[in-house]
């Protein structure tokens, strides 16, 4: 089942135009339990691995072999014995769907958040939409985008090897949704409603839906998140990672 995130419930772009060229696309990929093969998108499902190569189990570099050279692909690549509880994702398929995403206070420049800032309380109190959680960064696993608000901005990053700004690549989060984000950013075909949907919320309360909430069951740290930031200045793209405890 595909899953489409609800339009914005405010247009954020319209009503705060120096927001505009600041949008980027975020590709969320609204990871569900199932069974996926080695044919599919996955998250944490198997890989398009030959039968007849061993699994990787040591630190050295190794180089993947082109998908067309594979003749035999190994069904179900083995799980380690003694992962700790959390850190090895339960097999999901994914549904990618492309949103626009604004930045969260610390991706503005300081005179631009100087500026709206105000207005966006503003905002608030006459909608009772909440620009950060609301209407700026989704929540969850995505590529691309703004990464979530409450750890440092990227602009405050910069490449180990060429000193340069990085970007946000992928963001790993232990929940696609929080008791106030899932508001304008659950899913329409997740949503309490009255035609069959689910019910995941009861008077207003936040009920926990492992299925929706972490369908992953990644709880690494107890429950934190892995953001991954690239360099584009440097030709092959060097990577670093960040990892936020909640």
């Amino acid at each position: 089942m595909a899953r489409h995130t609800p339009p914005r419930p405010v247009a954020v772009a319209e009503l705060f135009p120096q927001l505009k060229p600041l949008g980027r696309q975020a590709l969320r990929l609204h990871p569900r339990t199932g069974v996926p093969s080695y044919e599919n998108s996955s998250f944490g499902g198997p890989l398009r691995w030959p039968a007849d190569e061993p699994w990787p189990s040591c630190a050295e570099e190794h180089y993947a072999k082109d998908a067309a050279d594979v003749r035999r692909v190994l069904a179900s690549p083995p799980r380690s014995a003694d992962a700790p509880q959390g850190h090895v994702p339960v097999p999901c398929v994914v549904h990618p769907e492309q949103v626009m995403e604004y930045p969260h206070g610390y991706e503005m420049p300081d005179d631009l958040h100087n500026t709206i800032d105000g207005q966006l309380d503003g905002l608030k109190e006459a909608t009772g939409w909440d620009y950060y959680y609301h209407l700026s960064v989704a929540p969850g696993t995505k590529v691309g985008g703004y990464p979530n608000g409450l750890i440092a901005a990227t602009r405050w990053f910069a490449c180990e090897r060429c000193g340069g700004p990085v970007e946000h690549l992928l963001s790993v989060r232990h929940e696609e949704f929080d008791g106030e984000s899932w508001r304008t950013w659950l899913p329409v075909e997740d949503r309490p409603d009255d035609d069959g949907g689910p019910l995941y919320f009861r008077n207003h309360r936040f009920q926990r839906a492992a299925a929706t909430k972490n369908p992953h069951g990644l709880e690494v740290g107890g429950g934190g998140d892995v953001y991954i930031f690239e360099c584009r200045s440097c030709p092959d793209r060097p990577t670093q990672t960040l990892f936020h405890l909640n």
